[in-house]
Parts: structure tokens; sequence; C-alpha cells
């Protein structure tokens, strides 16, 4: 079950209990552009709860990160960033991984997409819920959505 989408009824929560105490992108827009800074406004959910915030960044793929990191509070470092298609064509989809650095310890997030900004913010999640999982990291509901 993917976490990350829709079920078939368009409903977010009725995913099971596999996605509790996950984060869930529920959506985003990015503006980006020559000479103007990057902004991202990106939607989370976490056990149901929708949150939005938005970020700037040097570029739109920052900006996401900057603005999932506003809502997750993890604190988390990002050491590094990789791109790659996973197939041909227009509709080619790209794998993004990323390593996090979190109180020492190090993840490894990964995220699909046709779409390179969904996959990165995908593979991002995937290490902050794995983080989620680690103990000493508790999420200040409230905090986040300033």
């Amino acid at each position: 079950m993917d976490c990350n989408q829709r079920s078939p009824e368009g409903d977010w929560g009725a995913r099971g209990k596999d996605c509790r105490d996950r984060w869930m992108l529920q959506g985003y827009v990015v503006n980006s552009g020559a000479h103007i800074s990057a902004t991202a406004n990106v939607s989370l959910s976490y056990n149901d709860d929708g949150i939005e915030n938005v970020a700037f960044g040097i570029g739109p793929i920052e900006a996401a990160f900057h603005a999932v990191e506003n809502i997750v509070q993890t604190g988390a470092q990002l050491l590094s960033y990789q791109i790659r298609s996973m197939s041909r064509g227009m509709d080619a989809q790209g794998q993004v991984d990323v390593e996090l650095e979190w109180q020492g310890r190090r993840v490894l997030g990964r995220g699909t997409s046709a779409d390179i900004i969904e996959a990165s913010i995908k593979a991002y999640l995937d290490g902050v819920n794995q983080i989620v999982k680690m103990d000493g990291y508790q999420w200040k509901e409230g905090e986040g959505d300033e």
C-alpha cells in the first residue's frame, strides 16, 4: 500500500493501520524562475491531520525540503541527494535517493515519480518516516504550521 496516494474512494485516512504514524504527502505547488526565490507550498498529513507550509529556497527542491522540515521538525541534515531515471521516454519515472542525518544516525530515503519534485519530496518523507520510528523523535503538533 502506497501511503502517499489517495485511496480509490479519494480519502487520505482510509488506508489502514500501515499508514498510521507516518508523514504523507497530500499535495504541493512550487514556483521558481530566474532572478526570483523559489517557493514551495507543501501539504502533509500525519494521522489524518493535514498541515501546510510555505517556504523559500535557492531552487524548487530546496524550497520543498524546507517546507517539509518546517512541518515535521526533525532537525535532520541533508547529506546527499541523487536523482536518476528509471525508464525512458517523456513519461520516464525518476528515482530520488536522499541521505539524512538525525542525532548522529543516518537514514536513506527513496521516492519515485514522473515528477522529480514529487519524487524528491517522497524521498525526504521516506527518510523522515524512518526517523519517526526511532527513539527520541517527538512531533510537537501545532508548532510546524506557523
